[in-house]
């Protein structure tokens, strides 16, 4: 769950995306609220292996303020994953309690 104090929008974009066809994904939501009890689905990126810089379903935005990134992957092929980093549009801090050189990208290999 990405949910910046104060945001009111969070944008992210993926740098790097290589997972298994056909068993390994990320979803990515909106949600209403930092808990993510209700969400609407942003994208659904399943068995891709693809250059995010020239493909625009590789950076989306939530509206809300919060954001769900859900990532599948089964045990039988390792890819190298994925890189994607966050940023947010907001009236108060963007991060608490973390590192700044690493508080807005997160990491994850498949398999």
């Amino acid at each position: 769950i990405i949910a910046p104090t104060g945001a009111v929008a969070v944008h992210l974009t993926f740098t790097a995306f290589d997972v298994e066809s056909q068993y390994d994904g990320v979803i990515i939501y909106s949600c209403t609220t930092a808990a993510c009890n209700s969400t609407t689905g942003l994208n659904f990126l399943f068995g891709y292996s693809a250059d995010p810089a020239s493909d625009p379903l590789f950076s989306l935005t939530s509206n809300t303020g919060y954001m769900l990134v859900y990532f599948g992957s089964d045990y039988l092929t390792a890819k190298k994953g994925f890189t994607a980093s966050w940023t947010s549009s907001s009236s108060g801090p963007t991060c608490d309690n973390c590192n700044a050189a690493s508080c807005n990208t997160f990491t994850a290999a498949t398999g």
